[in-house]
């Protein structure tokens, strides 16, 4: 994830399935969990859970995933 102010980088997400394409979309859904911090949708649209590329949708707490130094902006 990169700061849309300047482009640093705030966080780093990593799937396990080689060609899943995890990040083919990517969106903030809000704070979803309640605790301050906005919530990311992300998709890995190749990902194979339910047979070949038939994708996943993950939503990730974006605490878990944004330096905490970087949430004060």
């Amino acid at each position: 994830m990169r700061s849309g102010k300047d482009g640093a980088v705030l966080g780093r997400v990593t799937g396990t399935e080689v060609g899943a394409v995890l990040g083919f979309d990517a969106d903030t859904l809000g704070d979803v969990d309640g605790d301050g911090v906005p919530d990311v949708l992300v998709t890995a649209a190749y990902h194979s859970a339910r047979g070949e590329k038939s994708g996943r949708v993950y939503v990730l707490s974006g605490a878990s995933i944004v330096r905490p130094d970087a949430r004060a902006e």
